[in-house]
């Protein structure tokens, strides 16, 4: 049985798999589009690749609006978070070329996502209200 290290050191012998991975550990959090245009691939292969590092367990994502965003989880082990973080820092030539390519997106979703909705907090008298009327509707 492989150990997390072996299948981490495979998935990141892949230099689109590494890439995202060394992307992500710079920007803290993307969506597919964003990393696709940063990276110059197109959105399927971006996909697929993320798909296997959520397998692994590297990656996070969560769905704002129609967006699909990935981050690395915040519980990986120590010497991943060291090992990235020391890749990171030999600046690699692809990830400031990627980066750049980023930072000149239009149209980031980041910027046109709506943030969410406020929390509207009912008063004492409302929130009986709303109750009395819930059971009046479930009583009929």
């Amino acid at each position: 049985m492989e150990t997390f290290a072996i299948r981490l050191f495979k998935s990141l012998s892949d230099e689109t798999r590494l890439r995202i991975v060394l992307l992500l550990a710079a920007e803290s959090e993307l969506c597919v589009c964003e990393m696709a245009h940063a990276l110059q691939e197109i959105q399927p292969k971006v996909s697929r690749h993320l798909a296997q590092l959520r397998t692994l367990g590297l990656v996070a994502d969560h769905r704002r609006e129609q967006w699909t965003f990935y981050r690395l989880r915040d519980d990986l082990p120590i010497w991943v978070a060291d090992l990235l973080k020391a890749m990171s820092k030999e600046r690699p030539a692809g990830l400031t070329m990627a980066r750049t390519r980023l930072a000149e997106m239009d149209r980031r979703p980041r910027d046109i996502i709506s943030p969410p909705a406020p929390i509207r907090l009912l008063s004492p008298v409302q929130a009986a209200k709303h109750r009395s009327r819930k059971s009046r509707v479930s009583q009929d």
